[in-house]
Order: C-alpha cells, then sequence, then structure tokens
C-alpha cells in the first residue's frame, strides 16, 4: 500500500480516538489497549452528553475527558488498585455524574440536530476523501514534472 493511500484511514474521528487514548495512557498511566477501550468509552459519553444538550461532540467530548482526567488525580494515590481499576472506577463516576444523557445519541438519532451533525460528518469525510483524492493526482503530477524538468 502506498503511503498516500494510507491517509485516506485517517479521518477526524481517528485523530480524536488517538488524541484521547493518548490523554488517557498519560493520565493513567494504562496500556495503549486499556487507553483505547477507555477512550472509546469516553467519546460515547461524549457524544451522548452532546446529543442530550444539542452541543458540539468536540466541546462534549473534551468535557467528558477532563472531568476523566481531573478524576485520575484523585485516584492516583489508591494503593490498593491497579492503574487499570482506577481507569474504571474513574469512568464508573464519570457514568454517575452523566447519568442523564446515556445512550441519548442513540435515543434520539433520528432527531433533526442529531441528523445534521450526521450530515456535517459525512460531508467532511467526503471532503476529506477527495481532498486525498487530489493529493494524490496532485503529487503525481508533480512527478511528472520533476521526470520532464529532469530530461530537459
Amino acid at each position: 500500500m502506498k503511503n498516500n493511500e494510507c491517509k485516506r484511514f485517517v479521518t477526524p474521528d481517528r485523530i480524536r480516538l488517538e488524541a484521547t487514548a493518548a490523554d488517557f495512557q498519560d493520565g493513567f498511566s494504562i496500556s495503549t489497549a486499556e487507553s483505547f477501550d477507555l477512550a472509546e468509552k469516553a467519546i460515547k459519553l461524549g457524544v451522548d452528553l452532546a446529543s442530550f444538550y444539542t452541543r458540539d461532540d468536540g466541546d462534549a467530548i473534551d468535557e467528558v475527558s477532563r472531568y476523566m482526567l481531573d478524576n485520575a488525580c484523585r485516584v492516583k494515590d489508591f494503593a490498593e488498585m491497579t492503574n487499570g481499576e482506577k481507569a474504571a472506577l474513574v469512568y464508573e463516576l464519570a457514568l454517575i455524574q452523566y447519568r442523564n444523557v446515556i445512550d441519548d445519541a442513540d435515543h434520539k438519532s433520528d432527531s433533526f440536530p442529531n441528523q445534521v451533525k450526521k450530515l456535517k460528518a459525512e460531508i467532511e469525510e467526503a471532503q476529506l476523501e477527495l481532498g486525498n483524492q487530489i493529493l494524490s493526482i496532485a503529487m503525481k503530477l508533480f512527478d511528472r514534472l520533476k521526470a520532464i524538468k529532469k530530461i530537459n
């Protein structure tokens, strides 16, 4: 697989997942696998929060992540628990904190605000894909122009 073909798999959602997982890995001192699992759960909770209050997904995900990382500091001295258990405890605290919003995005997936969010996300994905295709064509054209210049 060529380098530019790999880029099409890098989406804003993937970038957010990786960034959140990295924050959790540092904040909780947990493994990469544990941090990705926790990040996926936090992102889902953030999307539910955004749906419940009709807010931007990114802002709500950031709020949930900050809440969890703030609480990571509070539980770090619990010597009788592993770091993974501390991370799970903090996630449970987040579920309690945001209990009214759990699964809201699923329940309201057909609502107008959520349909608009979904449409915006699909447009963003299409723009990203189109941009990657244009970039690929431009790089090939650039390589051909360099080759022509070398001949002359």
